[in-house]
């Protein structure tokens, strides 16, 4: 494979285990491991890498928002997120963060592995749960719903992306709109529904049936959005 792989994961029990999923086909290694922040900074600063694959949390605490800075600075730099924090709001935030794609542990191992041989094509596998997210998160064919006949399209999309527990950053970032008029679709929201903030918006989405009909068929059982993830917060 000609990516230089670099996987990010505090425990050495998952290292370990990816690299033997790795070593398990001929074309894909890892070339790197780093415990915490501090040796992937390190290893960063010393070698060249194609793909980071990281967990959402290093060191304790959440990674998502910076491995996009590091996106940011490295901009060939592709993410892959290997999590086992199955819900909706890790991929979500995923999709919001320019990941790659996301690949769940309890999955199957060919997953991870087909993940990784798609990056010389560029585009994750067509499977991928990631993509699923993304095209749920950036259509535009949002449906009328009846209980609330005077959203716009945008409110209403406003509506599911605080659904999936996503802060105004990431639905600013996911949109692809600056983060004061995401403000402002929030504050219409609250006054048009007549709700004291944004998780009783967030829970009301989540009982509209027109916008649960819309969510990937594949993840519905896994629809169980972190409504009280620090990110969300304003």
């Amino acid at each position: 494979m000609p990516f230089r792989i670099l996987c990010a994961d505090s425990s050495v029990v998952i290292q370990r285990g990816i690299d033997a999923l790795c070593q398990q086909t001929a074309d894909c290694r890892i070339d790197r491991f780093a415990c915490s922040r501090d040796e992937l900074h390190q290893a960063l600063a010393e070698e060249h890498f194609d793909v980071l694959v990281t967990n959402c949390r290093i060191d304790g605490t959440d990674f998502l928002e910076e491995a996009f800075e590091l996106k940011s600075q490295l901009r060939d730099l592709r993410l892959i997120l290997y999590t086992e924090n199955r819900n909706s709001t890790t991929v979500a935030r995923a999709v919001a963060y320019r990941f790659y794609d996301a690949v769940f542990r309890d999955g199957p191992s060919s997953v991870f592995i087909d993940s990784l041989r798609s990056l010389e094509r560029g585009e994750p596998p067509p499977q991928s749960i990631l993509l699923q997210y993304r095209d749920y998160m950036t259509r535009s064919d949002w449906p009328p719903l009846p209980k609330a006949p005077r959203l716009t399209k945008r409110e209403i999309h406003i509506v599911a992306m605080l659904g999936l527990g996503l802060s105004n950053r990431e639905i600013s970032l996911a949109l692809g709109i600056g983060i004061e008029t995401t403000k402002e679709h929030v504050r219409n929201l609250l006054r048009k529904l007549k709700l004291p903030d944004r998780t009783a918006v967030a829970v009301w989405g989540l009982k509209q049936p027109a916008l649960a009909a819309l969510f990937p068929a594949t993840e519905a059982k896994h629809h169980q959005p972190d409504l009280t993830n620090p990110s969300t917060s304003p």
